[in-house]
């Protein structure tokens, strides 16, 4: 089946070849829905396929192309009987959508829509977790539109609106965790609003507070990565949490807990090979690295602080070439240019 195979390569990282498995599900699900219009099964997997192709999109930086599939999908299930639209993974499905419609705005900078769809997908979470409270999934569901309702807030400059919004978050996760600690799913949930946690304190100056949910997140995923050390997803969030405990270290005066650190994750960052067309993952390690890179300046590191900043500049340059650069990449490299050109003594770094 091409939709299982595409979510396989999706899962595992091969994001090229699992957007191929889904337009050929795409294509045989379009043919069977013209034969049979009125067979609910096949119109059904139809709009999950068309949400599928529109997350990969989003991860890839087609924004346009991700809003146009994840409306095909919404348009599809309006079109349903009532009593297929109240089914229960039908309200799952467009809850689903509205996530990513969210996600995808938020990332093409449109804050207001992105926190209106947030709404609509949390309305429904919270409407399926009411109708059916035994069912685990449907309580992640409101934890997950509140962590999107956190990044939209952070990224709208509102950090005391976003830490609450993550409070929500992690209380649900808390809670889902305390019940089935080695669930991976929810270890993985925690972990990123821990994270984001720990930016909304450094927002609000309160450093003290940061590396404490850093700290928690790091145990969490350096205990996963153990495990399992081939999953891209936990070497990817690790890396991530390291680096940003890396920085705060060095920008509290902590220089060799800093520099342990920021060896600890150039080790786990160097050994963690993403394939080219990978825009999501490539594009969160360029970040990475350039964490590491402020860290080491602050450290007075110069030459491995160029380092960084060199290989930030060269991923972000090769998705600029393959056509999948964030919308946000631009500024950064700018940003990126200025800093090499003060490591080459050209000029003073901004």
């Amino acid at each position: 089946c091409p939709q299982k195979l595409g979510t396989l390569l999706w899962q595992t990282g091969d994001v090229e070849k699992g957007m191929d498995e889904y337009r050929k599900s795409h294509a045989l699900l379009e043919q069977l829905v013209a034969e049979n219009p009125s067979n609910f099964d096949f119109r059904y997997e139809l709009g999950i396929t068309l949400g599928r192709i529109g997350a990969i999109s989003a991860e890839q930086n087609d924004f346009s192309g991700a809003l146009a599939s994840l409306q095909k999908e919404l348009d599809l299930y309006k079109k349903l009987s009532a009593a297929e639209r109240e089914s229960e993974k039908v309200r799952t499905a467009v809850a689903v959508a509205y996530e990513y419609m969210s996600s995808t705005l938020l990332s093409m900078g449109d804050f207001n829509k992105a926190l209106e769809n947030n709404r609509r997908g949390l309305e429904i979470s919270q409407a399926l977790s009411k109708d059916f409270p035994l069912n685990a999934d449907y309580l992640r569901r409101i934890a997950v539109n509140y962590y999107w309702q956190g990044e939209i807030l952070l990224k709208s400059d509102r950090s005391v609106e976003a830490l609450e919004s993550y409070k929500k978050n992690i209380e649900i996760e808390d809670k889902l965790f305390s019940v089935d600690p080695k669930n991976e799913v929810y270890r993985g949930d925690l972990s990123y609003t821990l994270n984001r946690m720990g930016d909304v304190q450094i927002n609000l100056n309160n450093p003290e507070q940061a590396i404490i949910h850093y700290r928690r997140a790091e145990s969490l995923r350096t205990e996963d990565i153990k495990t399992d050390p081939s999953n891209l997803w936990k070497r990817t969030s690790l890396i991530g949490t390291q680096s940003r405990i890396c920085e705060l270290l060095a920008k509290t005066g902590q220089a060799e807990k800093a520099k342990t650190e920021c060896a600890l994750t150039r080790s786990l960052m160097e050994q963690t090979k993403l394939e080219p067309t990978n825009a999501a993952d490539r594009d969160f390690i360029a970040g990475s690295y350039t964490d590491l890179g402020e860290a080491y300046s602050m450290l007075a590191m110069k030459e491995p602080a160029c380092e960084m900043y060199r290989r930030s500049l060269d991923i972000w340059q090769d998705l600029q070439a393959r056509g999948i650069l964030p919308n946000d990449g631009p500024e950064k490299m700018k940003w990126l240019s200025g800093q090499l050109a003060a490591c080459n003594g050209n000029v003073s770094p901004k």
